[in-house]
């Protein structure tokens, strides 16, 4: 099976090579691979490409952005991509989101990475279900916002290392 920074090339490629009537354009995402650990949790192998910074959230309710260098896809023939390995532990997540969460913005200013992590590291409630890492973001993203409304879509994925068995919920 090809590693995830084979299947963004890939990706890469494909799109290089669409026909002019598909449009062109940039794609930015993060892809990888799942692997029940066997000491418990999961281990992940990871690509970013320009795609926002994933989000560990360990055991005890901190939210760490995961660093993983990588450019969009769609526009160059060798994009920079970095293969990145990372465990969760059994009751870790990883959140994957979009940029419309970050980019939400008040009559001022953007919502941002650093209030994203803010909101998700000070819940008392820590560890988070799936469930309740979607909801705390989406609050804390409609709370700043306020009457301004959304102006971008927002998605966000949790993948949660369940604490029982090496599965995800």
């Amino acid at each position: 099976m090809p590693g995830p920074e084979a299947v963004v090339r890939a990706v890469n490629k494909a799109l290089l090579q669409r026909p002019d009537s598909h449009g062109t354009g940039f794609v930015t995402l993060v892809y990888g691979h799942l692997t029940p650990a066997d000491d418990h949790g999961l281990d992940l192998t990871l690509v970013r490409a320009g795609h926002t910074h994933p989000l560990h959230l360990d055991q005890h309710g901190t939210a760490h952005p995961v660093d993983i260098p990588g450019t969009l896809i769609g526009i160059s023939d060798d994009p920079h991509l970095t293969t990145h390995h990372l465990h969760l532990e059994p009751a870790e997540s990883l959140l994957l989101y979009t940029d419309g969460i970050t980019e939400a913005r008040n009559h001022q200013e953007q919502f941002g990475e650093e209030r994203l992590v803010h909101a998700l590291s000070n819940v008392p409630a820590a560890p988070l279900t799936a469930q309740q890492t979607i909801n705390t973001p989406t609050r804390a993203v409609h709370a700043f916002t306020g009457s301004h409304g959304i102006h971008d879509d927002q998605a966000a994925l949790v993948l949660t290392a369940n604490p029982t068995t090496s599965q995800t919920r």
